[in-house]
């Protein structure tokens, strides 16, 4: 049981930390942690480029995703482009006068991960990232079987 807290807790720490991080983009450019969530999931992911895309990936709720990008589109950040084949699919493109913000955004999550994996050696990396590789296996199963 012991383990299964101090995971949860290291969870929350580092969801803290991330959110700390974030503030300062936010309080210097008015932005939401969500906005700048989908901010950089455009610039890390590509070719995913949809709301929806987001959402899935991001596990962040459709309404927050929806109200960040209609936001980010009026700031002019955004940009999105009907689907050929499909109409009711969105691409959305950063603009050129959000990439200044994206660099440093993209700076700042660097950062971040240089905290996280201070002392880490890149065999134990691998080691963390076959595990979690693992146990998604394992929700992705359960979740398939109904669980």
């Amino acid at each position: 049981m012991q383990d299964v807290i101090h995971l949860v807790r290291t969870t929350q720490q580092m969801k803290h930390l991330y959110e700390s991080c974030c503030k300062t983009l936010s309080t210097q450019y008015q932005l939401t942690k969500n906005e700048i969530d989908v901010l950089l999931f455009l610039a890390n992911n590509a070719p995913l480029d949809t709301a929806r895309d987001i959402v899935e990936y991001r596990a962040i709720s459709k309404s927050h995703v929806c109200q960040s990008v209609d936001r980010l589109t009026r700031r002019g950040f955004l940009t999105g482009t009907q689907d050929e084949k499909d109409r009711r699919c969105i691409h959305l493109q950063l603009q050129p006068a959000v990439m200044a913000i994206v660099r440093q955004a993209q700076q700042m999550q660097q950062d971040f991960f240089h905290t996280l994996y201070q002392g880490v050696t890149q065999d134990e990396l691998e080691v963390v990232k076959a595990v979690f590789q693992k146990i998604s296996d394992n929700i992705e199963e359960a979740s398939q079987n109904g669980r």
